[in-house]
């Protein structure tokens, strides 16, 4: 049962209404609209009519004219008070009172349309596509600007090829609409949505990302949200050991290939957070080992006790409070088998109609969160943590045969080695280069025990790593003195043969190799080309190249560069033939890592001419 109550008022009384209603009333004076009575419903007003008419019925033509008239009116006043809203950007506002429009008329093609719109700015599309629908179905004629908001709607849904076929329509059917009438949306307008649809169709279907000018938008501010379609490549998720998801490759894949780019679901800049907000994983983990979700959640948003991760899970929450249509979709990426034991039991209470699972969420974000190490390398903009949804699913392997870094807000992954088909697409979570006992504790955070070679090595021969620990921080100790130029190769050369044979004789050449070998003989090479003995660093930097592993981190940065710096040298030995062959194996260890860009490629190569004229070798 509704309850009313009733207000005689003149202009004078506009201010003993409730707000709403008052601002309503006042446009209709404005507009010389009769308001001698008016009856105000408690809730939401979805009729007016005359007090007296509450004890009769309508029985002429004349009296439900005026009931008609009057509703007619009070639409166009919460209309126009939504279009005022709706430019002054205070889109909640302008979807109220086409709301409040609405329930009077509910056929009114016109006030869905700008609701639509007003959706579309909130980037709730779902609910933009349901306006536009209906809109269509109650459509008075010219239904252009409907269609147009329709395919952006799409288009924000990443359904693209729906978005294509609606500017078809609109396109096709441009002519017959109301001729008279101007051109909304123009021409103009709609041929540069259709080239932005048709480059996003070409990056969904092929990859086909012009990776500078999203470097240039990314690098444009500090926290970039980038418009492109995701694209899935050759892999799919799979079942993989220990009853884990994981991504396999669908073909035989060459070293190089595109697997995966997609926009993150949630990600937090560093921009995005206070000065004093602690952004390392020593936070992190003391959260994640001390303190319950629930009570982070308790505080302030802008709290500086919060972390960056933990700004993401409510970032997470709020997307999924945003777009309940994209909850249960969310949480099935995440599916029982991928969560730890102790997190299953909590995980499966819950499996119809959920939306904003606060344990959950964090439980998933905490373990397969991304961040700030997993940068482009050329990027201006931070990363403080990100979750990107399909990226997150693929698993640890020190040795990775995929890498993935960020440009803006999207996630690139491709593949560094040849990858079989079938074969799982690993990445290395952690710095490669790092020793074992700083790529294991950075692991034991996440839950990850790595069986790689490396780290089952170590495991293996504890008092091997120990030394090889000792041996690599008395490298660290001398570093800065080496960058300096002091001439320090026989204490160099001592920390070298050690490590050389730290594993003993019984080994493969491959361990024979330790990785802690890396940044002291690039030293060495360093110190060489310092002192004029040219062949002796060349003859390090060629050893460096046969044994650094193509695995991510640093280790395909270095590859590049020292193939920059062989070319370098040999062009300043007047060889010109060895220089240009080193310049194309840096050009393509830089294509394994970035893709076939030349204008990256070039962008590189300005970046570290300075370095290599000055015989800088970066360790």
């Amino acid at each position: 049962m509704w309850f009313w109550f009733f207000i005689y008022f003149g202009e004078a009384d506009i201010n003993f209404l409730l707000k709403a209603e008052a601002l309503e009333v006042k446009h209709m004076l404005e507009a010389g609209v009769n308001t001698t009575s008016v009856v105000v419903r408690t809730f939401d007003v979805t009729l007016l009519v005359d007090p007296q008419s509450l004890h009769q019925t309508p029985s002429t033509e004349n009296q439900i004219e005026k009931r008609g008239q009057v509703n007619y009116e009070m639409t166009s006043v919460r209309e126009r008070s939504g279009n005022e809203r709706f430019i002054s950007k205070d889109f909640e506002g302008a979807i109220e009172m086409y709301t409040r429009a609405l329930g009077i008329r509910p056929d009114n093609p016109r006030v869905l349309s700008n609701r639509a719109q007003a959706y579309i700015q909130l980037k709730r599309y779902e609910l933009a596509l349901r306006d536009t629908e209906v809109a269509l179905q109650v459509s008075d004629g010219d239904d252009r600007k409907v269609l147009f908001r329709r395919a952006k709607a799409f288009y924000g849904l990443k359904r693209y090829e729906a978005a294509s076929s609606v500017l078809e329509n609109l396109q096709r059917n441009r002519n017959t609409r109301v001729s008279q009438l101007p051109l909304v949306p123009t021409a103009e307008e709609v041929e540069e949505f259709v080239q932005s649809v048709n480059h996003r169709l070409e990056e969904k279907l092929n990859g086909g990302y012009d990776l500078n000018k999203m470097l240039e938008a990314a690098q444009a501010t500090s926290t970039p949200s980038l418009d492109h379609a995701d694209y899935i490549g050759p892999v799919r998720v799979a079942g993989v050991q220990e009853n884990r998801k994981g991504l396999v490759a669908t073909r035989e894949l060459v070293a190089g290939t595109l697997l995966l780019c997609t926009k993150a679901y949630a990600i937090i800049f560093s921009e995005d957070l206070k000065p004093e907000m602690p952004l390392n994983f020593i936070s992190i983990c003391a959260k994640v080992l001390g303190v319950s979700l629930e009570e982070d959640l308790k505080t302030e948003m802008g709290s500086s006790s919060k972390s960056a991760v933990d700004h993401l899970i409510l970032k997470v929450q709020e997307k999924l409070k945003s777009e309940p249509h994209a909850a249960e979709e969310f949480y099935s990426h995440y599916a029982v088998a991928n969560m730890p034991r102790d997190e299953r039991s909590e995980q499966s209470k819950e499996t119809e109609n959920r939306q904003v699972d606060r344990r959950l969420i964090g439980q998933i974000v905490r373990r397969y969160c991304l961040q700030e190490q997993f940068q482009f390398p050329m990027g201006r903009h931070k990363i403080a943590a990100g979750l990107w949804i399909l990226p997150s699913l693929i698993n640890h392997s020190c040795l990775g045969n995929a890498r993935y870094y960020s440009i803006g807000d999207f996630m690139f992954v491709r593949a560094i080695t040849d990858i079989a088909e079938g074969e799982e697409v690993l990445v290395s979570y952690v710095e490669p280069l790092d020793s074992f006992e700083d790529r294991t504790s950075m692991l034991w955070m996440r839950g990850i025990i790595c069986k790689c070679s490396l780290c089952s090595f170590a495991r293996e021969r504890p008092a091997v790593v120990r030394l090889r620990n000792s041996l690599s921080r008395a490298f660290e100790a001398i570093a800065p003195r080496v960058k300096m130029g002091r001439p320090l190769l026989p204490q160099l050369h001592r920390i070298i043969a050690e490590l050389r044979g730290s594993a003993g004789d019984s080994v493969t050449d491959e361990e024979k190799f330790p990785l802690e070998l890396v940044e002291p003989l690039l030293a060495v090479s360093y110190l060489h080309l310092n002192t004029g003995r040219i062949n002796d660093a060349v003859q390090v930097l060629l050893e460096l190249l046969e044994h650094i592993p193509r695995c991510g981190g640093r280790s395909n940065i270095a590859r590049t560069d020292i193939s920059c710096q062989l070319s370098a040298i040999y062009n300043k030995m007047s060889k010109p033939s060895e220089s240009r062959k080193w310049k194309e194996k840096a050009r393509e260890e830089f294509n394994l890592m970035n893709g076939d860009e030349d204008n990256l490629w070039e962008s590189y190569l300005a970046d570290t001419a300075a370095m290599t004229a000055q015989n800088f070798v970066k360790f």
